[in-house]
C-alpha cells in the first residue's frame, strides 16, 4: 500500500496536465469555430415563423430579404452572451453595422420570454427585433450548438458568415469584408 501511495503525485500530474491539454484544445477550436468550419454557409436559411418577444407578431423569412441581416443568439441565462452583448452596444460596432448596412436580429433561444425582455431592458436592445424561438427547432435547424452564435445572411436570404461564439474584433473584420465583396 504504502508502494502505491507514492505514485499519487505523478497520477495527479498526468491527469492535470491531460486536463489542461484538452481545455487548449478546445478553447482554441472555440475561438475559430466559424464560417471555414461551418456547413450552413452557403446554403439558404430555413423556412421558419417564429415570433417577435415583445408582440408576439409573427416573422417569416421574407421579412428578411432585401437586406444584408446580422442574427445573434442569446439567452438571458448565458453569461457569455451578457459580455458579446456589451460589445454588440457599444457605437463602434453599431456603426460598423450601420455603414455596411447590415441590419441586427436576435433570436432568444431557450429563454423565458420575461427574463429575455427584463435583459434587454436592463442591458439595452441593439436589435431592430428580437424574434422567440418557442419550440427550439429552428436553431435546431440552424445548427446551434451553443450561445452565443451569429449568423450573417446576405440579401438573397443565403448564409454567408457563422460565427460560434461571442463576436469579436476579429470576427467583425470578417463581417465586414463578407459585406464589402461583390457577388
Amino acid at each position: 500500500m504504502k508502494r502505491h501511495i507514492e505514485f499519487i503525485p505523478f497520477i495527479l500530474f498526468l491527469f492535470l496536465a491531460v486536463g489542461f491539454t484538452v481545455h487548449l484544445y478546445h478553447r482554441n477550436a472555440a475561438e475559430t469555430a466559424d464560417e471555414e468550419n461551418s456547413p450552413l454557409v452557403g446554403t439558404t436559411i430555413p423556412q421558419f415563423t417564429l415570433y417577435t418577444l415583445k408582440n408576439n407578431k409573427s416573422f417569416r423569412n421574407e421579412d428578411l430579404k432585401g437586406e444584408y441581416v446580422f442574427i445573434n443568439v442569446f439567452a438571458s441565462w448565458c453569461v457569455t452572451c451578457l459580455a458579446e452583448h456589451a460589445y454588440l452596444m457599444d457605437p463602434k460596432t453599431q456603426e460598423k453595422f450601420k455603414s455596411h448596412n447590415i441590419t441586427l436580429y436576435a433570436i432568444n433561444w431557450s429563454d423565458k420570454q420575461a427574463d429575455a425582455i427584463n435583459w434587454l431592458d436592463k442591458y439595452g436592445n441593439p436589435y431592430k427585433e428580437v424574434l422567440l424561438d418557442k419550440d427550439n427547432m429552428f436553431m435546431v435547424q440552424m445548427g446551434l450548438v451553443g450561445m452565443p452564435e451569429s449568423y450573417l445572411i446576405n440579401k438573397k436570404g443565403v448564409i454567408i458568415y457563422h460565427k460560434r461564439g461571442a463576436i469579436t474584433d476579429a470576427s467583425m473584420e470578417k463581417i465586414m469584408e463578407k459585406t464589402s465583396e461583390k457577388p
